[in-house]
């Protein structure tokens, strides 16, 4: 009967470490590697959610902001009046200027809007 080949006490012994101590030793660390990045993501996730509720948050504050500074603008009559005497040609340098003032209000509101949505 022929026996296989005889293997060397090097190859036995480097055998032997690789199996007892250098692949549990690669198990650990894979463990202990995706636990850690797991809980990195739950924490990456946490904080992505915390901070799009403090963005939600301060856009309701501005558009609730946008919307009363239109009413008081709307309902002061303050817009109909710079109009009206534009319109009829009475407006001086200090009118045009609180007509522009305003307005510009009014318009950086309104592209603040149109750039949330």
């Amino acid at each position: 009967m022929k026996r296989g080949k005889n293997t060397s006490v090097k190859w036995k012994m480097v055998g032997m470490i690789l199996l007892y101590w250098a692949l549990p030793f690669v198990l650990m660390l894979a463990l202990v590697g995706h636990i850690m990045a797991d809980r990195q993501e739950k924490t990456g996730l946490e904080r992505m959610a915390a901070q799009l509720e403090m963005d939600n948050q301060n856009s309701i504050e501005r558009i609730d902001s946008a919307i009363s500074d239109s009413r008081q603008a709307t309902y002061d009559k303050t817009l109909y009046s710079y109009y009206d005497e534009f319109r009829k040609g009475s407006v001086n340098q200090e009118g045009m200027e609180a007509w522009q003032d305003s307005t510009g209000n009014l318009r950086y509101f309104s592209s603040y809007l149109h750039s949330c949505s």
